[in-house]
């Protein structure tokens, strides 16, 4: 990127933004996973490039996802869709773009419409023999179904993504997908198997180095606490995963609503001592704790 302002090579320039853009969101840095993306796709928009703009969106939609700027996600996932569907003729682009549908529509409270692009990514998935697509499908599919209150077919449907997942050897996306089980299994009320997957998708995320997957695991188990009374223990978890640098604005958004009502039930006194605990402790410290408790 350096040595490019200089040069007339725009393709060059785009295809740089566009992997720096990837890098950065695969680092969980999705404010400058954006920044890179948005500045690739306006140069390939100029060139007409439509794999460069299918590029750029997908990471664009993951990031805004991270994000939780949801609309935008929407916008740029149905954009994608156009490319790889009609202009393209790319089945496996477009399984990949009605995945990012699915979720951004499930997050805007869309269920029925989440449910209808999962499953045509499920049905594109299957013709192509794509386990890896397959495997992220159905995890959107399941969750669909989750907040349509099918909690027995949700967890059918996730479990059958985790089998893929495993088969495929994709360990970043098994923690995303463990979590996924962990929340179907507590809206049935299995909370112990739901924490232990939880700690499961913590143990995997701290092993690929995916530590936006293993904040998330953190929240959860946190709420896993709060759902046993470890009042003291769920505020250390949502403290830590606060003030952690990579905490992405969808689940800030999640933690500042727990930490606000567990310091309600704590003393100044508990709350001044969970966060001096805080101070000095590592993500892999804690990951250590949490499985010696298992």
């Amino acid at each position: 990127l350096a040595l490019l302002p200089t040069s007339s090579d725009q393709l060059a320039l785009a295809d740089t933004l566009a992997v720096l853009g990837y890098m950065h969101f695969r680092l969980g840095e999705f404010t400058e996973a954006r920044q890179f993306a948005e500045e690739s796709l306006g140069l390939h928009r100029e060139s007409g490039n439509q794999i460069g703009k299918a590029f750029c969106l997908r990471t664009l939609v993951n990031s805004c996802l991270a994000l939780g700027a949801y609309e935008e996600a929407y916008a740029f996932s149905n954009e994608s869709l156009t490319i790889c569907r009609e202009l393209l003729g790319d089945p496996h682009g477009t399984a990949l773009c009605l995945t990012t549908l699915s979720a951004a529509a499930r997050h805007l409270g869309q269920y029925d419409e989440a449910r209808r692009w999962a499953e045509e990514g499920v049905r594109i998935s299957k013709t192509l023999n794509d386990r890896w697509c397959l495997a992220q499908t159905l995890r959107q599919l399941g969750l669909a179904h989750l907040e349509l209150g099918k909690i027995g077919q949700a967890e059918e449907l996730i479990r059958q993504s985790i089998a893929h997942t495993r088969e495929t050897g994709d360990r970043m996306l098994l923690g995303t997908a463990l979590i996924a089980l962990g929340s179907v299994e507590r809206a049935s009320e299995a909370y112990a198997r739901s924490k232990q997957h939880f700690l499961q998708a913590l143990q995997t995320a701290m092993e690929t180095k995916t530590i936006t997957v293993a904040l998330q695991a953190v929240a959860e188990i946190a709420v896993s606490a709060m759902n046993e009374g470890e009042n003291e223990l769920a505020l250390e978890l949502v403290i830590y995963a606060l003030q952690h640098p990579l905490v992405n604005a969808r689940l800030k958004a999640r933690l500042d609503q727990a930490h606000a009502g567990l310091v309600a039930q704590l003393t100044p006194k508990q709350v001044a001592e969970i966060e001096e605990r805080v101070c000095a402790r590592t993500l892999e410290s804690l990951l250590q704790d949490l499985l010696l408790e298992r």
